[in-house]
Parts: structure tokens; sequence; C-alpha cells
């Protein structure tokens, strides 16, 4: 299956889609930005859907990442890693 959804051209480009929209009709339409039609997979547009709505998992990455370290290297916010989920510095 298959699923349409328009995007910013440069959350494309820049290969982070942050927003998106299910309905030309939808898209904003004062400064919205420059949007395009993009197909992608039902696993595709469900991560979408998780990445904008479960926060909760930030916490506890967070928490796994500081329960088998020194105080002094516990970190408080998921912004705290990096990409592979190591804290920055080590």
């Amino acid at each position: 299956m298959k699923i349409l959804i328009w995007v910013l051209k440069q959350d494309l480009i820049d290969g982070n889609i942050k927003e998106y929209h299910t309905h030309f009709e939808n898209l904003p339409q004062s400064g919205g930005g420059d949007y395009v039609q993009v197909e992608i997979t039902k696993d595709e547009f469900v991560k979408l859907e998780d990445e904008k709505t479960d926060h909760s998992n930030d916490e506890w990455r967070v928490n796994q990442y500081n329960r088998n370290r020194k105080y002094e290297d516990h970190i408080t916010s998921i912004d705290d890693m990096d990409q592979n989920n190591q804290a920055f510095g080590d």
C-alpha cells in the first residue's frame, strides 16, 4: 500500500520531514512554503505518525542511558545524545 502526503520541499531536500499533510486542502495558504506531493509506504507513514505523537519514548531512552552510569555521567535530555545514542563528549 502506498500513501500520498504533502511535505515542504526543503524538508524533503534536508531529509527530515517535520510536518506533513494528507490532503491538499489542508496545506497552509499564507507563507506556508513550497509543498510537494510524495508517495511513501505504510511503514514510513506509521514511523512519521509515531515521531509526531510519541515523546514518552525519549524519557525511556534517557533512563536506559543513565541506568548503569555514575551520577556525574547522567544526561537529562534526549538532546544530550548523538545519533548513536551516546552522550556527547564520550
